[in-house]
C-alpha cells in the first residue's frame, strides 16, 4: 500500500504543528518541585495558566471592586490568611499560644464581619475603631507568598526532589493549596490598594516636578546657596528661618522627620521660600549725571543676603518675589563705582536702587532689559502701521 504525497504531507505537517515552537521553552517548567512552586507565583503565565486560581483572583476581586458586603467574600480571605499564619507557626516549636491567638482572632474578625453591611464602612477612623481587625493592612501576609509552601516542602524533605517522585506529590499539592491562599490574599489587596498606589505615585511626580521647578523657574540657586538652606531648614520653628517663612507665605520651613540616629524618615518636600546668599548676577545701570552717551553701562550686581518667595500652581512655582541687599559695581566716570542698597524682584524681573556717592543708580537684569527691548519694538511696529 503506498501513499499519496498529500497524505504524507499532511502528516509531515501535523507532527512539525505538534513540537514546540522553535527556541521556545516552557515558562513555568522546573526541575525540582521547589523551582516549580517558585515560579507557580512569580511568573504571570504560570498562576494565570491555572483556572481555578486565576478564576478564585478574579471573582474575589470582582466582589471588591463592585463593594460586595457579603460574608463569603471576607471569609474567603479572613481563612486564607489565618490558614497561612497558622501553618507558619507551627513551623516552629512551642507554637500552641500564637496558634491559639491566631483563632481568637479569627473569632473576633468574624463577629465583627456580622456588623458588617457595605465595605463603604471600613473607611475612615470610624471604621478603623468599628472594625480593626477587618482593616485591609491587617490581612497582609509577610514575605512572597511562596516561602509559606517552601516551607512546607522543606519539612516533608522535597525542596531538591524532582517529578515525578511518588513520596513528595502530595506534599507539592499541599504546598499548593496552602500557598493559593497566601497568594489570592495579597493579588486582592493589592487591587484593593490601587487607589493608594495611584495617590503616592502623582504625589511623587509632583514632588519631581516641583523641585525641577525650584531649580529653574525661580532665581536658579548656586551650589553654596543650596548649602545654606539645606543648613537653615534643619533650625525651623521659632529660628529667624521659621519666623521668615511665616512672614512671607504664612508658613515655616518643615524639617523631615528623622529617627534616632538621625537617618531620615520621610521625603523632603520643595519649599516655597529660600534665603538668597552671595549671589552674583550682571544688569545694565542707569546714572543721570554720567555723560551723555555713557549712562547705561553694565554693571555687576552682587546681593549679600536676601530672600525669594513664591506660589504653588500645581506642580509649577509663579509669582516669584525676592528682596535681598545689593552691592553693584560698573564703571562709573563722575560718581563712586561701588553703590549699596536694595533690590526687588518679580518673577523674572529685577531693579537695585543702590547709592553711589550722591547718586542714585538704577540696575536692571538683562531679563527685564530684554523685555523692555521687546516692547520697544513692539510700539515700534505699532506706531508705524499707524503711520501707514
Amino acid at each position: 500500500m503506498t501513499c499519496s504525497p498529500s497524505r504524507w504531507f499532511a502528516a509531515l505537517a501535523a507532527a512539525l504543528l505538534a513540537l514546540p515552537a522553535w527556541g521556545q521553552t516552557d515558562p513555568c517548567a522546573a526541575k525540582s518541585f521547589e523551582d516549580r512552586l517558585l515560579k507557580r507565583y512569580t511568573v504571570d503565565a504560570c498562576w494565570k495558566g491555572d483556572a481555578a486560581l486565576r478564576k478564585r483572583f478574579e471573582g474575589v476581586t470582582r466582589g471588591f471592586a463592585g463593594k460586595d458586603a457579603e460574608a463569603l467574600t471576607w471569609l474567603d480571605l479572613a481563612r486564607g490568611q489565618l490558614r497561612a499564619q497558622a501553618a507558619a507557626v507551627q513551623a516552629s516549636a512551642g507554637s500552641a499560644r500564637q496558634f491559639q491567638d491566631l483563632n481568637d482572632r479569627l473569632g473576633l474578625a468574624l463577629t465583627q464581619m456580622d456588623g458588617l453591611r457595605s465595605i463603604d464602612q471600613l473607611g475612615g477612623t470610624d471604621g478603623a475603631q468599628r472594625f480593626p481587625l477587618l482593616q485591609i493592612n491587617q490581612w497582609d501576609v509577610d514575605g512572597p507568598p511562596a516561602n509559606f509552601g517552601m516551607r512546607h516542602l522543606e519539612e516533608k524533605g522535597c525542596s531538591d526532589k524532582s517529578p515525578p517522585d511518588e513520596a513528595c506529590v502530595d506534599a507539592y499539592a499541599a504546598a499548593v493549596e496552602l500557598t493559593d491562599h497566601v497568594f489570592v490574599v495579597k493579588k486582592v489587596l493589592s487591587v484593593l490598594r490601587e487607589p493608594e498606589a495611584a495617590a503616592m505615585r502623582a504625589q511623587f511626580a509632583q514632588r519631581e516636578a516641583r523641585w525641577a521647578s525650584y531649580f529653574y523657574d525661580t532665581q536658579f540657586p548656586y551650589w553654596w546657596e543650596l548649602a545654606v538652606n539645606r543648613y537653615l531648614e534643619q533650625y525651623c520653628g521659632d529660628a529667624f528661618h521659621g519666623k521668615v517663612g511665616r512672614l512671607l507665605v504664612d508658613e515655616a520651613c518643615k524639617r523631615p522627620k528623622e529617627d534616632p540616629a538621625g537617618n531620615p524618615l520621610e521625603w523632603r518636600e520643595p519649599p516655597r521660600y529660600r534665603a538668597i546668599f552671595l549671589h552674583p548676577d550682571i544688569g545694565l545701570q542707569y546714572l543721570r549725571d554720567e555723560p551723555r552717551g555713557e549712562r547705561f553701562k553694565p554693571a555687576l550686581v552682587f546681593q549679600w543676603f536676601g530672600y525669594q518667595w513664591w506660589d504653588w500652581k500645581e506642580d509649577k512655582a509663579t509669582d516669584v518675589r525676592a528682596l535681598s541687599l545689593v552691592s553693584t559695581v560698573a564703571d562709573a566716570a563722575t560718581q563712586k563705582r561701588h553703590g549699596f542698597g536694595v533690590q526687588v524682584r518679580w518673577k523674572g524681573f529685577a531693579v537695585a536702587l543702590t547709592r553711589h556717592g550722591s547718586e542714585l543708580a538704577v540696575t536692571l537684569n538683562l531679563m527685564l532689559v530684554d523685555r523692555m527691548t521687546e516692547l520697544d519694538e513692539e510700539w515700534s511696529a505699532k506706531l508705524k502701521r499707524l503711520k501707514d
